[in-house]
């Protein structure tokens, strides 16, 4: 009898801890928006933030992300504001309101210190938010990161827009930019699938918002990372056409004792393209 008691506390225990750890949508306020976030985890462990890029959400740049960390750390994931499934008000999207836009949300769910893995338009939100509340991150984990003043003949301005594609052509052209192969990607259901999702996610005004405000200058962190004394790992895929390597290169440069990983066969979302290499790296980083 002991013994049947026995293994059915265990299987319970089993049971809700892997419950715990699986990725499940929530929703919290922040700034009057209703946010939409996926948490995965023990709410015990140390806080992993994943904040995804323009265009993107939690679901579609982390699909493969959360679960992997999940077993070592409480992930949250959100679709930031203005993006997938959460609230897109009518208000000016700079990159400096994200910041003060991610500092709510960490209030909201309880999260004190965290580390944090951005990619894209997310690593550079990441960037600043770690230069600006040093005391509140842990590590830094910057994904084909954007953020760093353009090299001469490097243009943000046109990248973005091609992250803003609205016809087929464009469509194709902008897959080609994101990924190594992306071939399995621009057959024309692949691509009529895009602009439809891109269509019901209706995040077009938050991007356009955000091409506007690339002109200021001081949103950009060229200055900041130089004095960033958090440990951070630079992660890129070697075949990035949105932000190339060259950036990477640079960051790695002003970055003091930061460390830069290339995984090749991969472009803007090396996570996605070479997810056990991504995991494993950002995982033991984050151990140590």
């Amino acid at each position: 009898m002991k013994t049947k008691v026995l293994i059915t506390l265990i299987l319970l225990t089993f049971t809700a801890t892997a419950f715990s750890q699986a990725p499940q949508e929530k929703q919290v306020t922040v700034f009057g928006a209703k946010i939409n976030y996926v948490e995965a985890g023990d709410p015990s462990k140390p806080v992993v933030l994943l904040l995804h890029g323009m265009g993107a959400s939690a679901g579609v740049a982390w699909p493969m992300t959360t679960p992997a960390l999940a077993a070592n750390y409480r992930v949250l994931a959100p679709d930031m504001i203005g993006f997938g499934k959460s609230d897109k008000p009518f208000i000016n999207y700079r990159v400096a309101f994200y910041v003060d836009f991610i500092d709510r949300f960490l209030t909201e769910v309880k999260a004190d210190k965290v580390s944090i893995v951005g990619n894209s338009l997310g690593g550079w939100i990441a960037a600043l938010y770690a230069a600006k509340y040093p005391t509140k991150v842990n590590k830094l984990v910057l994904v084909g990161s954007a953020g760093y003043g353009p090299p001469p003949g490097f243009d943000y301005g046109k990248l973005a827009v091609q992250m803003n594609p609205s016809t087929r052509d464009a469509v194709r052209e902008s897959l080609k930019l994101m990924f190594y192969n992306s071939a399995p990607l621009t057959s024309d259901a692949a691509v009529d699938g895009f602009i439809s999702a891109r269509s019901m996610t209706n995040d077009g005004y938050t991007i356009q918002t955000l091409i506007r405000n690339l002109q200021h200058a001081d949103d950009y962190f060229d200055d900041e990372v130089k004095a960033l004394k958090t440990p951070t790992l630079l992660v890129w895929g070697k075949q990035d056409g949105i932000v190339p390597v060259i950036i990477g290169e640079m960051l790695k440069r002003d970055i003091a004792g930061s460390e830069l990983f290339i995984i090749d066969k991969a472009g803007h979302l090396p996570q996605f393209e070479q997810p056990v290499e991504f995991n494993k790296k950002v995982s033991e980083f984050l151990a140590k």
